[in-house]
This record gives structure tokens, C-alpha cells and sequence, in this order.
């Protein structure tokens, strides 16, 4: 049993350093497009697209303290953010 909560929580902070990366990340591209609206880029993503990505980054985040506290199955606690992010690429980029 020890070895399945190792795992668990293990998890559970790569869990939370995934979405902190992707919060991050997010974060700063929504910075650049405010602050340097003078730099012409290739493409610019939506702002609703970069808010509810840091929101999925976020519920990861939570998530993943959930995995560490074991209070969640590690199956759940990546399914529901990756359903998440793949709903939100799905309305992007086919509506």
C-alpha cells in the first residue's frame, strides 16, 4: 500500500506542475497581447480561449492538491482537467 500512495502522490505534483506551467504560460501571452499590442504576431489567440485555459490550468491545480491529500482517484484527477482543456480546443477551433 505504501507504494500506491507514493504513486498517488507523485501524481499529484507533477499534476500541479503541468497546470502551473499552463496557468503560467497562459498568463503570459495574455500580457504580451496587453502590453505590446504594437508587435504584430501570426496568429493571436482569443482572450476568452486564454481565460478558460488558466481556468482548466487552475481546476488542474486543485486537482492535483486533491491527488497529494489522497482525496482523489488519480484517473479522476487527470481526466477531468484533459477533458476540460480538449472541450475547449474543441469549440475553438471547430465553432
Amino acid at each position: 500500500m505504501p507504494n500506491k500512495a507514493l504513486r498517488e502522490k507523485f501524481g499529484g505534483v507533477v499534476e500541479i506542475l503541468i497546470s502551473g506551467f499552463w496557468v503560467y504560460h497562459n498568463v503570459e501571452t495574455f500580457y504580451n497581447y496587453q502590453m505590446y499590442p504594437e508587435i504584430l504576431r501570426y496568429m493571436m489567440i482569443p482572450y476568452w480561449v486564454l481565460v478558460m485555459n488558466c481556468l482548466t490550468g487552475v481546476v488542474g491545480i486543485w486537482f492535483g492538491i486533491q491527488l497529494l491529500q489522497l482525496k482523489q482517484s488519480v484517473i479522476k484527477s487527470y481526466l477531468i482537467p484533459i477533458f476540460m482543456f480538449v472541450t475547449v480546443q474543441f469549440v475553438f477551433y471547430w465553432l
